[in-house]
């Protein structure tokens, strides 16, 4: 059992792409706490912290967003970038001056629920260009980490848990919410890789820094022009 803070009924994770996302879930897994929004229908308030990669899913669900303890690990927009560029199948044939220039969007048709597309995937030199993995490709780069903890214009994180620090923090949260996590060992992504670290200039800071200038402001990140970040 946990017990969710504030007197709400269940507590949230707002999972964001290349946060550190699968250790924190295998951290969960490890105290037997993690469900996800397709297992609902086993889902038992008071027992489990829900995963959810959109706050605005949750209504679908029948779960009122008033009624949740919501958390979520953020991390440096430079750095999410870099990883995402790095790992992601997508940009492997794209530099990332190039990515940055020409960001993933969001496609334009419904991946998810009734009239959803099946779309599969077909690849050309190696990339895939189904409408499917573009959507994974918006999700890992181009969406802001402010954007999937927002619902009608409202920031609704009650936690928020620094990358940097995720293993520690997220033990300490656990306890909070009267999971024993006590001895569980630090965990790691281990993603491919397709390119080596990028050197980061001055067009390469200052795309960052408009293409992700809700998270600079929301999370207070250090300005990706500083001086200090180009070598990053």
């Amino acid at each position: 059992m946990i017990t969710p803070p504030d007197g709400k009924k269940h507590v949230i994770w707002v999972r964001i792409a290349k946060t550190g996302s699968t250790s924190t879930e295998y951290t969960l897994r490890d105290c037997r706490a993690f469900c996800t929004l397709s297992l609902i229908h086993l889902y038992k308030p008071g027992t489990h912290v829900l995963a959810c990669d959109d706050l605005n899913k949750l209504e679908a669900h029948g779960i009122d967003v008033d009624d949740c303890w919501i958390f979520t690990v953020v991390r440096d927009p430079l750095q999410r970038a870099i990883s995402s560029w790095r790992g992601h199948t997508s940009f492997r044939e794209s530099s990332f001056i190039d990515t940055l220039r020409n960001p993933p969007k969001k496609p334009r048709v419904n991946l998810e629920g009734p009239g959803s597309i099946r779309a599969k995937c077909y690849r050309n030199e190696g990339v895939c260009h189904c409408i499917r993995c573009q959507d994974s490709a918006w999700r890992h780069f181009s969406r802001t980490q402010t954007e999937v903890c927002t619902v009608d214009g409202e920031f609704l994180v009650d936690q928020m848990i620094r990358f940097e620090n995720r293993h520690a923090d997220l033990l300490a949260l656990m306890h909070r919410i009267g999971l024993d996590a006590s001895g569980l060992p630090e965990r790691h992504d281990n993603a491919s890789r397709f390119h080596e670290r990028p050197v980061v200039g001055d067009e390469e800071a200052r795309l960052v820094k408009e293409l992700f200038t809700d998270d600079y402001e929301t999370f207070g990140f250090e300005d990706p022009c500083s001086k200090s970040l180009k070598t990053a």
